[in-house]
C-alpha cells in the first residue's frame, strides 16, 4: 500500500483518478512484492487463489471444499480450506 501511495503522490500529484486512468496497477516493486508474498504460499493457498479467479462466484467454504480436496473427511478439508483463507486474508491476497 505504501508503494502505491508514494507513487500516486510522487508520479499523479496525489490523483487516484489519474494513477486508475493508467490502467496498470500492479508494476515494479509491487508485481515483485506480489510475486514474492504469492511464491511463499502452500499449494493449497495458490490453488485456492487459482480456483477462486477461475470460479469468481464461488461465496461458500463447502463448495471450496467439495471442489478442492474431494474424497478428504469434509471437517478436515473445511479446516485446512479456512485455515488457508485466513492465511490468504491476512496477506491481502483475498478479502
Amino acid at each position: 500500500m505504501k508503494l502505491v501511495a508514494t507513487t500516486i503522490q510522487d508520479l499523479f500529484a496525489d490523483s487516484v483518478y489519474q494513477f486508475l486512468e493508467q490502467g496498470t496497477l500492479v508494476f515494479s516493486d509491487i508485481r515483485r512484492i506480489l510475486d514474492q508474498q504469492f511464491n511463499r504460499l502452500s499449494e493449497l493457498g495458490k490453488y485456492i487463489m487459482y480456483w477462486l479467479v477461475l470460479n469468481r462466484e464461488c461465496n461458500s467454504v463447502v463448495t471450496l471444499t467439495s471442489h478442492i480436496i474431494p474424497g478428504r473427511s469434509p471437517r478436515l478439508g473445511r479446516r485446512l480450506i479456512l485455515e488457508a483463507l485466513e492465511l490468504l486474508q491476512r496477506r491481502l491476497f483475498i478479502y
